[in-house]
């Protein structure tokens, strides 16, 4: 019974469905057809692919079966349009599927609406796989050159990226085998074509979900002017027609009222005269055909200029379509080049779908998708947030500012423009900006300046002179820009204003002249502002606003953040002669993560009151509904701190603040438990700041809703502080405790069972649930626990800490207490451990002393080679040290190891002839190359030079030396090994007895971590100094470099010679290999995220080049011993007898003072470069092997 297919049919209505690879004879289609309630069904003819579709919209026309493809011609009822749906199965082999790629190569050349779909059985970029298994590149090649001639487009998926994984000889690999194909025609018809990942369920691969649909607007379409109208012969002369028999009315108001009526004259006109572009394209095209045959039939000089005349008037048809597009678009980056309109088409279908809002999650959770439900809650929370309140007075203030600005100054802002001024602004404007309401972009103005001058002229130079602007004039659109990928709620979107050109035209205007003053209003270190200036030669502007924000005030709200972040918020209202007066809240700066103490006197101090009569608390609110919760204690503003930093994508952490009388205040802190008695903080100061949060509905009993209806159960506030918990305690469990996620809970609680010696059983556990209890029905211990909404934080509701169970039935075996549990708790030791080794033996006695488990040999065996298996991001590099390479395998059998890069340099320079410097070079430039491509180019070199080298390369193992095959975690930082650095370090110190070589490492140390854990902790900026360096470098050349977007997340990145590199910014990959394998961004990564407004390349730069990673690793203590006489030592160790060593033969011989060479090292003895021969004064030879002749 196909009962995954039955759920997908009935959830999503399928009207059309193709099974790949049903593995079932054929016999069985009609039983399927008949349980999946589907009108007809095909097999394809090797039964590779079951199709299935309803009579109630698709009608099946024909269909063609080859071996990997089957066709379906289709007619849609609901449009009586031809759609050609194609179901792929595609061979395991390149050379197989290369008949699939003919065949659609075919197909591709019918008009019609096509689709394609299914499993191709290979990948079209290497950014569609995952693993070590690398997919063939000429298979990659085909596909893509494929997808390129059939003109075809791939849908972005929702859901993940890779469709199929599995197991191969070199670990686990995940690619994106199936795929679903649309040409240019099919996305012109429908408005949205979206694509969605399903979950496998028991198959390997994922559903691929496509929805297509057409919307139909609603409300009025205002005009927009066309670029196009311009070339057509009788458009000057309308508008000069038109704007000479309108009332000579001059102004503001008379330019609005003059393009008011020449927008219905365009309406006309356009309707009557210039006509439907596309239209006369396809007009254009059918007469230019019929010329040609005619010309064909009789070639005649009067049949050739007709034909030449019709082929005259579809290039111009071509163009008006190209320049429709074009402006629809609004692509800035393509200026000149490609002239294919269905490269705009496509683009313009991707931005409506982007910016469309079909889903909405309003305040109280509930998503909607009603379109008058999203028009209504759009209004009302615009409304809520921009709400006008009576704003306070400034006037006592006005007189401590002081002039700067000259009266000459004042004059010449104020001086009414003249025509070249204005005609100046206008052609400074960008003229395929978005229009207004009115519909007129800048291109308008432009070509119609010699009729509409003098009244651009006279309205601009009213509005100088004080006017009160109309509303016409002045009118503007509220535009939505999202602020993230996926936008949920309105919170999501940024509202940004599109006003009309003629208002720009006056803006411009004032921006030109206060260009000139502003060296007198801003000064060197707000330098930023000025046109030339970069902010990289001044003082950072977060310094600024440290010394903006420090005001007194009364009220306001609190900003627990290192970096500086200011909210503004719109508050004032209008006065009479049209100008809108405003004021902002007062910021108050803490610095991260302080004590509720110091919080507390940060602010007081900021506010000027008497503080023995008043007092503070700080309220939030953690549900939709009030009572909020009231910051009391370090443990209650800790979990303020982490509960808004896992729910808010600020960079900032709004807190309300309450001034409350003392008596009130700590009366209302004692009752802090109780809800009846906060009530009174419903309406907060500043509601918008507050971070809602409303907790999700999992206690409801799904037995219990029979109709589908949740019951949502309210949290209770818990009668002690709350915390998240993040070090927890093995043998103590809380009710209302927080957890970071429902993993963390569950580690608690098998640490819990395993420590209190009992065992438990999951009754129900989903992403918002937990319940547990105990393995004998009629014991009543038991733990529920739910997840917080929006949050992925776990809180325990209910807990019953009591047994009623015997002691013979909790105790056992521990199942809890698996070898994968108990590798957690152990991984840390392989780490971080002090000691060489920890065998299994210390394991059974940690478990035993730590937890009172009892374990055989064999599992804490096992249990060490899980943990083991779990260091990943862990990688090894020394000599080739044999017992180092054996010790390597045995400890950590699954760390990549490899060799110090210089060792194996060195020997190159003593084993092979040829130039050592030039050798040297090659393989090092080798070992660092980011490609494979290029490491072979450097390994050819290297043969030139001598074939024997790559030999040698090879026995040493290209993963242990070259840095594009040993993996992520190797990274450019370190080439050589520490214990040779070490080795330099000490080099003085080896002739020292043991106990003063000893101290001297160990001052050396100590040194060496206090002045590098200086170093990272004055660090300002949030990479060390050195790779801050590098990336203002990186940006500086990423200047120079054109990006061209495929995708919110693909780019194409063109250096200055021309070398075209893909970026794409999800897998943080680039083809140039840098990025993925140094984990830190390229140049070519730089250029793309510089492309996309909003994106910082810190966030793709690794945790570890940071400088939180810099001050943990120098944030140990290598603690001084003191004085000898002080040391503390033990009556144990003070009762051993030390005694002398045994009276052994000394050795024969000196003994050694050098290390013994590592394999197939070559040991270079001191001074062996510093011969210099006494017959020609040259370096490196004596007089015995001289060669030279003697120098006269």
């Amino acid at each position: 019974m196909p009962v995954r297919l039955i759920f997908l049919k009935r959830k999503h209505n399928l009207q059309f469905l193709c099974v790949i690879e049903p593995i079932t004879s054929n016999s069985q289609l009609d039983c399927f057809r008949l349980h999946l309630c589907f009108s007809n069904a095909i097999c394809s003819s090797n039964n590779k692919r079951w199709i299935f579709w309803s009579n109630e919209h698709l009608i099946l026309s024909s269909y063609h079966d080859e071996n990997q493809i089957t066709h379906c011609h289709f007619t849609h009822t609901a449009t009586n349009s031809t759609i050609i749906i194609s179901s792929v199965y595609g061979a395991h082999s390149i050379a197989d599927r290369r008949e699939l790629w003919s065949n659609l190569q075919n197909y591709s050349k019918l008009n019609h609406q096509w689709m394609i779909g299914g499993d191709f059985n290979t990948i079209a970029s290497l950014t569609e796989f995952k693993g070590k298994c690398i997919p063939s590149t000429q298979g990659m090649e085909d596909f893509s050159e494929c997808i390129s001639n059939c003109n075809l487009i791939t849908l972005e998926p929702k859901g993940g990226l890779f469709t199929w994984s599995g197991t191969r000889s070199q670990g686990r690999t995940w690619r994106r085998l199936d795929r679903i194909l649309t040409n240019l025609c099919l996305l012109a018809y429908y408005d949205e074509v979206s694509l969605k990942h399903l979950s496998k369920f028991n198959s390997d691969h994922k559903p691929l979900l496509v929805h297509c649909s057409k919307t139909t607007p609603t409300g009025p379409r205002p005009l927009r002017f066309l670029n196009a109208w311009t070339l057509h012969d009788t458009f000057h002369s309308m508008v000069q027609k038109t704007w000479d028999n309108m009332p000579t009315i001059g102004g503001m108001r008379g330019l609005a009222n003059k393009l008011s009526s020449l927008k219905a004259a365009l309406k006309t006109w356009n309707k009557e005269t210039f006509g439907d572009i596309f239209s006369q394209l396809q007009q254009a095209e059918d007469k230019a055909l019929e010329a040609e045959k005619e010309f064909e039939i009789n070639p005649s000089q009067e049949n050739r200029e007709i034909m030449q005349k019709a082929n005259a008037a579809l290039i111009y048809s071509t163009n008006l379509e190209v320049q429709y597009w074009k402006q629809k678009a609004n692509i800035r980056w393509l200026e000149k080049g490609d002239s294919n309109s269905k490269l705009f088409q496509a683009y313009v279908k991707g931005k409506r779908k982007q910016l469309s809002i079909s889903h909405i999650i309003k305040p109280n959770g509930v998503g909607t998708s009603n379109p008058s439900k999203i028009k209504t809650e759009a209004i009302s929370f615009f409304e809520n947030s921009f709400k006008q309140s009576q704003p306070p007075s400034f006037e006592p203030i006005l007189p401590l500012i002081p002039m700067i600005i000259s009266s000459e100054d004042n004059l010449r802002i104020c001086t009414i423009p003249s025509l070249d001024e204005v005609k100046q602004a206008v052609w400074d404007l960008d003229g395929n900006s978005a229009s207004g309401p009115d519909g007129f972009n800048g291109n308008f103005f432009k070509a119609t300046w010699e009729t509409i001058k003098q009244d651009v002229l006279t309205a601009s130079q009213e509005f100088f002179m004080g006017q009160p602007i109309p509303r016409a004039y002045g009118s503007t659109f509220l535009t939505l820009i999202p602020k993230t990928d996926n936008p949920k709620r309105f919170e999501d979107y940024r509202p940004i204003s599109l006003s009309t050109f003629m208002s720009k035209i006056n803006t411009k205007l004032l921006a030109n002249r206060l260009n000139t003053i502003l060296p007198k209003l801003i000064s060197k270190e707000q330098a930023a502002f000025q046109k030339g200036k970069s902010i990289d030669d001044h003082v950072l502007m977060a310094q600024e606003a440290v010394h903006l924000l420090d005001k007194k005030v009364f009220g306001g709200f609190a900003l627990m953040d290192s970096s500086i972040k200011v909210l503004l918020r719109v508050d004032g209202s209008w006065d009479n002669l049209g100008n809108f007066t405003s004021k902002y809240d007062t910021v108050i700066h803490v610095r991260s993560e302080p004590s509720l103490k110091t919080l507390m006197d940060t602010v007081k101090a900021d506010i000027s009151m008497d503080w023995s009569q008043n007092d503070i608390r700080f309220p939030y609110m953690v549900a939709l509904c009030p009572p909020p919760i009231v910051i009391v204690d370090d443990a209650e503003l800790l979990f303020y701190l982490k509960l808004t930093s896992h729910q808010s994508d600020l960079s900032y952490l709004p807190l309300c603040m309450e001034v409350l009388p003392t008596a009130t205040a700590t009366h209302l802190s004692a009752q802090a438990n109780h809800s009846n008695e906060r009530s009174e903080l419903t309406e907060c100061q500043y509601p918008q700041l507050l971070t809602p949060n409303e907790f999700s509905n999992a206690d409801s009993d799904p037995s219990n809703n029979s109709k589908g209806t949740n019951r949502t159960k309210r949290r209770r506030l818990p009668s002690n502080s709350v915390d998240v918990i993040s070090h927890y305690h093995p043998t103590t469990l809380q009710i209302d405790s927080i957890y970071k996620s429902k993993e963390d809970l569950c580690h608690h609680l098998r640490m819990y069972a395993v420590s209190n010696n009992f065992q438990y059983k999951t009754k129900r556990s989903n992403t918002t649930l937990l319940h547990v209890v105990c393995v004998d029905d009629q014991c009543p211990w038991v733990v529920r626990a739910v997840r917080l909404e929006n949050s992925p934080l776990f809180q325990i509701r209910r807990f019953d800490p009591y047994h009623s169970c015997p002691v013979d039935f909790r105790e056992g075996d521990h199942r809890q207490a698996t070898s994968a549990f108990l590798a957690d708790l152990v991984l840390h030791r392989y780490v971080d451990a002090t000691r060489k080794q920890y065998p299994p033996n210390d394991i059974r006695d940690d478990m035993r002393r730590e937890f009172g488990i009892a374990m055989s040999y064999r599992k804490a065996l096992l249990v060490k080679q899980r943990a083991l298996n779990k260091l990943h991001d862990m990688y090894i590099v020394s000599d080739r040290h044999e017992g180092i390479i054996h010790a390597v395998q045995n400890v950590f059998p699954n760390v990549g190891h490899g060799f110090c890069t210089e060792h194996i340099a060195r020997n190159l320079r003593v084993k092979f002839k040829g130039p050592k410097e030039d050798l040297t070079w090659k393989f090092r430039k080798a070992s660092r190359a980011a490609t494979e491509a290029e490491c072979e180019e450097y390994l050819q070199m290297l043969d030139e030079q001598d074939h024997r080298i790559r030999a040698y390369l090879s026995n040493i193992g290209q993963p242990r030396w070259a840095r594009c095959k040993s993996g992520p975690y190797r990274y450019s930082v370190m080439t050589s090994n520490a214990a040779e650095s070490m080795n330099n370090v000490n080099n003085s110190a080896r002739e020292y007895p043991i106990c003063k070589l000893v101290d001297f490492i160990r001052e050396r140390m100590q040194k060496w971590f206090h002045e590098q854990f200086e170093t990272a902790s004055s660090t300002t900026t949030i990479l060390p100094r050195k790779l801050e360096s590098d990336l203002i470098t990186l940006q500086r050349e990423a200047f120079r470099m054109k990006v061209k977007p495929a995708s919110p997340y693909k780019f194409e990145v063109v250096d200055r010679w021309s070398r075209a590199y893909i970026v794409n910014l999800r897998d943080k990959s680039c083809i140039s290999g840098d990025f993925q394998l140094d984990h830190f961004v390229c140049v070519h990564a730089v250029a793309a995220i510089g492309s996309r407004p909003g994106l910082s390349c810190y966030n793709f730069i690794s945790t570890y080049y940071k400088r939180e990673s810099l001050v943990a690793t120098y944030s140990g203590i290598v603690h001084p011993i003191g004085n000898q006489s002080t040391w503390y030592i033990p009556p144990p160790v003070k009762a051993l007898v030390c005694k002398p060593p045994s009276c052994n033969k000394r050795p024969p011989g000196r003994p050694k003072k050098r290390r013994l060479p590592s394999v197939g090292e070559f040991h270079l003895g001191k001074g062996w470069k510093k011969q210099k021969c006494t017959r020609c004064l040259k370096m490196g030879h004596n007089i015995k092997t001289c060669k030279n002749p003697i120098p006269t």
